[in-house]
Formats: C-alpha cells, sequence, structure tokens
C-alpha cells in the first residue's frame, strides 16, 4: 500500500528531477551559443586580417610589376643600342650577352611576380565573392580598386583599405 500523498511526493520528486535536467539543458545551450559566438567572431577577425594582408601585397605586387615594366623598357632600349655597337664592333660579344642576360633575369623576376600577383587577386575573388572576371587593382593612394568597365558599381570599405569595383 501508498501511504496517501506518496504518489504526490514521487510525482513532485519527479518533476524536480525533470525541471533540473531541463535547466541545465538550457545552461549547456547557452554555453554552446555562447561558443558558437566566439568561433564565429574568430573566423570574421582572421578574414578580416587575410584580406587587410591581401590587399596590401596585392598593392605593393601591383607597384612592383608597374616598376619592373618601366626597367625592362629601359634596359630593352639599352639592349637595343648595345647590339647596334655590337654589330658595328664597337662592343665586346661578352658586354652585349651580359646585357641581354640582365634583360632575360629581369624579365623572369617580372613574370614570377606577375605569376603570384594572379594567385593573390584569386584568392581575394574568393573571400570577396567576386567573379573571375573581375580583377582589383591598386590605386595611386593606398585604396584598392577592381578593375571592370561596365554600367553598375559597388563599393566595400574598410577600417583600412576602400574597395571599389564595378559589376
Amino acid at each position: 500500500p501508498v501511504p496517501p500523498g506518496g504518489q504526490t511526493l514521487a510525482q513532485i520528486q519527479q518533476l524536480i528531477r525533470f525541471a533540473n535536467k531541463h535547466s541545465k539543458e538550457i545552461a549547456i545551450a547557452s554555453d554552446d551559443k555562447k561558443i558558437a559566438e566566439l568561433q564565429l567572431d574568430e573566423v570574421l577577425r582572421n578574414l578580416r586580417l587575410t584580406l587587410h594582408t591581401d590587399l596590401y601585397r596585392l598593392a605593393a605586387l601591383q607597384k612592383k610589376q608597374a616598376l619592373f615594366e618601366v626597367q625592362i623598357q629601359k634596359l630593352n632600349q639599352v639592349n637595343l643600342a648595345m647590339q647596334s655597337a655590337y654589330e658595328k664592333g664597337l662592343l665586346s660579344q661578352k658586354e652585349n650577352l651580359r646585357i641581354k642576360a640582365s634583360l632575360f633575369q629581369l624579365r623572369q623576376e617580372s613574370l614570377a611576380n606577375e605569376q603570384e600577383r594572379i594567385q593573390l587577386q584569386a584568392e581575394l575573388q574568393s573571400i570577396l565573392a567576386l567573379p573571375a572576371t573581375m580583377h582589383i587593382v591598386s590605386t595611386e593612394s593606398t585604396d584598392i580598386q577592381a578593375d571592370k568597365t561596365d554600367r553598375k558599381s559597388t563599393r566595400l570599405n574598410s577600417s583600412h583599405a576602400n574597395i571599389s569595383y564595378a559589376v
């Protein structure tokens, strides 16, 4: 026989256990939410850092490429003059080949720089979800711009760089 009120006491105890279990589940869910928020903040921080780093690296590579182009143009002029002097017998073959080798080396360095720029461009297009046909080009200042001629234009602002591109 169950004493009077015994069944009610068992139900109350069961209700208390259920309430404790429920409050623990709520606490766990709250902790999981905080962890997810912190993980998202970390991912966003890392993406922002990667974006800023890549944008400035891209600007540096573009400026370096412009310098390579100027140097190649000037060295090419020297090479033509040296070739002319060599053909007239005013210059040794060794000196003529030295200039050609310097020009070849400069072109190789320019090509390596351009390949690095293309890889970085692809990474930025992925981060910014830009189509492959759109290229990011640095402007004279430290602002970064994407280059494509069309009608619409969009502007993204970050704390250290302005990015604008046309769609």
